[in-house]
């Protein structure tokens, strides 16, 4: 296959990354021109160099140069934004905006099967004075334009063989499948309520009946007719069962091979990239994927496949060594880059190596420092810092290298996908990155636990081991409890702490400890639950647009009996840990509600106020839920609460109408009330206190911690 052919093969791939880009770009730059608080727009024009930087990196590996040098431009103006060195200004911001819709555009002109040269694109990187990007000449006309036609996609071929299914029916009919497994846990359930009927109505030995139900059918005139209809029914929700299995199982595996690509297709156009890497930097490389060949879910696939070229990329900047570096240590001229894919359990472990230079740990630490970063003891866990957001140790800031986004990239996309990732730099040389996900994203395996009486989900990647430890053999050490666990000393925290869930944390006294030992990056933890379930097969849920992140967790799964179990995110948990230990602060214990607080929460989102409520539930409040400020007010008619906790945009009545009711109730006006919403402005907030609320907080950053907190301070 020559470099056009693999160029058009790559091109839908292309185009479907670019599109959820651009969508991100568009909404990020949206969001700018309206943020006001400094800590917002910081976190808004990161996001946006995160999304250039992988455009950038996108449109290289497909040879999309005029996309390339746009997404390059906007980075280099982004960081100067970012470091202050130019303004934000309103001209700047409307500017941004411009430039998703030119890069969207674009987008539409390639999907046509056009070319970009010559075009609207190339005239407006022209036109921009980049270093003064406001001196822009107003550009609002279309910039899809007639422009010379190429193909855009494989041709001949047998086509009746193939079959092209969108992604979103795809995940649609994995969604039945969901739903029919779980008609089937309760038809067991049903199943074995008949098969107790019909226990209940058989005598047992000696001659007697059981002084229960047998009793009480016996003298409503149970006859030998009833219980051979009871066993009828059985034998039917038996056989009916048996069928049912036989076609959900040929349904799930159908489903699962439709979702399944080569995992060589995840690393498709790295071949190329590696090439032209080591001609623009005079360096020699090989590529080697082994493994190529299995079969993984395409989901998987398609996020693992920016995490791989990052750190491909990041190999051949940083790793690798020129010809002459490498003659010089005795090495062969050409650096090897290796990725390698395997199948373990559950789980997909993808390991890519380098035979380079290696991590020097001591420059690590030291750039570490320079950017106020806290430098781990251990060698193993500096390697790990090179995962911090802008911490680079690229000697200058190319369009190759030296912002330090890659890994920050990677690392988030293998936690998205409910996995880890961690980097060793062996004494032979080079570096190894590894990462471990599960096979499928809509599916996971997990180990479902109870902490502070709320059942939690730990996605099996995460969790390195499950143990009993006795209380009498841990120590205090730093302030920390800790005990050896192989050879090594281990950190133990409550998990119900950490999450400001449930019971006080444990005293450590009296019988063995379940402990969890989760990892993320080169961190291990132990943390203390209440209660182990075993390990289980779960569906998952995010947690919807409008709380799409929620410290500690990572998206929910339904069990089959309906009720709603968080998925925890353990990398969340070690980083809280850590911060705990930097500010020199035990992170306070959980403090127990009134013992009669009953809290009203109100929203329309049903996901919003599953979630909420199952978080003040386990934390010992009584809840009631409202769909919205009219319901809400309805029910404060009849019933007494301590606390009303409100979403703002509603309909009937929002939020804002809801609090200014109460503050105008004789009888309601001294109920605290909290708005947790979407809006994030300062205008927005001041309207929300105006109205009476006493606490405000934004659902993009929702921590419940702050929510408890705020509870325990108004309650």
């Amino acid at each position: 296959m020559n470099r056009e052919e693999l160029i058009r093969l790559l091109m839908a791939t292309y185009l479907e990354e670019f599109e959820g880009l651009t969508a991100a770009w568009s909404r990020d730059a949206l969001a700018l021109e309206d943020a006001r608080q400094d800590d917002v727009r910081a976190q808004l024009l990161r996001d946006l160099l995160r999304t250039a930087h992988s455009l950038k990196g996108a449109s290289r590996s497909v040879d999309v140069g005029l996309v390339e040098q746009a997404c390059h431009h906007l980075e280099e103006l982004l960081g100067r934004l970012s470091r202050g060195e130019a303004p934000l200004s309103p001209e700047v911001s409307a500017f941004l905006v411009q430039a998703g819709d030119r890069l969207n555009s674009a987008r539409v002109v390639l999907a046509a099967g056009l070319v970009l040269q010559g075009g609207a694109l190339e005239r407006w990187l022209s036109a921009v004075d980049w270093s003064a990007p406001h001196l822009i000449a107003s550009a609002t006309r279309s910039v899809v334009e007639e422009a010379v036609a190429s193909p855009a996609g494989p041709d001949g071929g047998d086509s009746t063989r193939f079959l092209r299914v969108s992604a979103d029916r795809l995940d649609g009919l994995a969604f039945r499948v969901t739903g029919l497994s779980l008609i089937r846990q309760r038809l067991v359930e049903d199943l074995e309520q008949v098969t107790a009927i019909a226990a209940m109505l058989e005598p047992v030995d000696r001659g007697r009946f059981v002084p229960r139900a047998s009793d009480v059918a016996s003298s409503a005139g149970a006859t030998a007719e009833t219980r051979k209809a009871v066993q009828r029914l059985e034998r039917a929700f038996g056989e009916h069962l048996r069928e049912l299995d036989q076609q959900f199982f040929h349904l799930q595996g159908e489903v699962e091979r439709l979702r399944l690509v080569r995992f060589g297709e995840a690393c498709d156009g790295l071949v190329r990239m590696v090439r032209d890497l080591g001609r623009e930097l005079d360096k020699e490389v090989a590529l080697e994927v082994v493994g190529g060949e299995i079969e993984i879910d395409r989901t998987v696939a398609t996020a693992l496949r920016n995490s791989l070229r990052h750190l491909v990329r990041n190999a051949v900047g940083h790793g690798l060594e020129t010809p002459a570096e490498r003659e010089s240590r005795g090495k062969l001229r050409r650096g090897v880059v290796r990725i390698r894919l395997s199948l373990h359990g559950g789980q997909c472990e993808i390991e890519v190596s380098d035979d380079g230079r290696g991590i020097d740990a001591r420059e690590v630490a030291e750039r570490a420092r320079r950017a106020n970063v806290a430098v781990p003891a251990s060698a193993e866990e500096v390697a790990s810092l090179i995962f911090h957001p802008g911490l680079s140790t690229a000697a200058e800031v190319t369009a190759l290298q030296g912002r330090g986004m890659g890994l920050d990239i990677v690392r988030a996309e293998v936690e998205r996908l409910h996995g880890t990732i961690d980097v060793a730099s062996p004494p032979s040389g080079g570096a190894v990155f590894r990462i471990a996900v599960p096979l499928s994203a809509s599916s996971i395996r997990a180990v479902l636990v109870s902490s502070g009486r709320q059942a939690i989900a730990v996605p099996f990647p995460q969790v390195e081991r499950v143990l009993r430890v006795d209380p009498a053999a841990m120590r205090e050490v730093d302030g920390r409890r800790v005990a050896q666990i192989d050879g090594r000393a281990l950190e133990i925290v409550s998990l119900a702490r950490v999450l400001g869930l449930g019971e006080p944390p444990p005293s450590f006294t009296g019988g063995a400890l379940s402990v969890v030992v989760v990892k993320a990056d080169a961190h291990r933890l132990g943390v203390t639950v209440d209660g182990l379930a075993g390990e289980q097969d779960i569906v998952v849920k995010g947690l919807g647009p409008r709380l799409k992140r929620v410290r500690h967790f990572n998206g929910a799964t339904v069990m089959p009996d309906g009720h709603i179990v968080l998925i925890l995110q353990a990398a969340d948990v070690i980083r809280t840990v850590l911060e705990w230990g930097q500010s020199g602060q035990p992170g306070g214990g959980w403090e127990p509600p009134p013992q009669s607080a009953h809290l009203l929460i109100v929203d329309d989102s049903v996901t919003t106020r599953a979630v909420v409520r199952m978080l003040l539930e386990a934390a010992g409040y009584q809840v009631t839920t409202a769909v919205d400020g009219e319901e809400a007010w309805r029910l404060l008619q009849r019933m007494e609460v301590e606390a009303v906790i409100s979403d703002v945009e509603m309909p009937r009545m929002d939020g804002l109408a809801l609090t200014r009711t109460i503050r105008a109730s004789e009888r309601h006006r001294h109920i605290p009330v909290v708005l947790v919403t979407g809006l994030a402005n300062d205008e927005d907030r001041s309207k929300g206190l105006d109205a009476g609320a006493d606490a405000y907080l934004v659902k993009a950053t929702f921590d419940q911690t702050a929510l408890l907190a705020a509870l325990r301070r108004l309650l």
